[in-house]
């Protein structure tokens, strides 16, 4: 078997491969790859491949019918402020499937595309440095969040989940 390493890709059904389209560019920074419309097309953002499949695609077609509507899995994509991101996405009328949730590792929310595929916005916790004289002395490999105003407290509409073991790299979602 040989696979590719330059995209990781994700297959989405989807009904109209246009809304699609229009859907991942213009409100989470992907750019159209293929466009195949009506049957199909392809998405880039970073080294995901989000493949979005319609009704007459071979994707859709070999798909058994009780397994075509959307699931539970997502695509996670990772944001610098996911308080911007929900104000920006929220003034675009798109559709949340959760509440803003909070936990150790980050925050998150679940949007919706058209067909109602889950879209996960996640942002990382930051985490200061450990109060050791080696942790101290050692720079961070990574650049840390923007600073949240002083005294800012989680809303009540954050909840806490337990610790999150799943790691992921930045990226912020860049405004079409």
């Amino acid at each position: 078997m040989s696979a590719s390493d330059q995209y990781a890709s994700v297959r989405y059904l989807v009904t109209d491969v246009q809304a699609a389209i229009d859907f991942y560019t213009t409100h989470l920074g992907f750019t159209l790859n293929t466009n195949a419309g009506p049957a199909f097309a392809d998405v880039l953002r970073g080294r995901l491949r989000l493949l979005l499949s319609g009704p007459a695609s071979s994707g859709a077609r070999a798909t058994p019918h009780d397994a075509a509507t959307a699931g539970r899995n997502r695509i996670h994509l990772v944001v610098d402020d996911l308080d911007a991101e929900i104000a920006r996405l929220r003034g675009a009328r798109l559709h949340f499937r959760s509440d803003l949730i909070a936990g150790p590792g980050g925050s998150q929310i679940l949007l919706a595309d058209p067909d109602g595929n889950l879209i996960e916005l996640f942002q990382p916790a930051h985490r200061p440095a450990a109060a050791t004289p080696s942790a101290a002395a050692t720079p961070s490999r990574t650049p840390p969040l923007p600073a949240t105003s002083a005294g800012e407290t989680p809303g009540p509409d954050r909840k806490s989940t337990s610790p999150s073991t799943h790691r992921s790299e930045p990226g912020p979602i860049t405004p079409v």
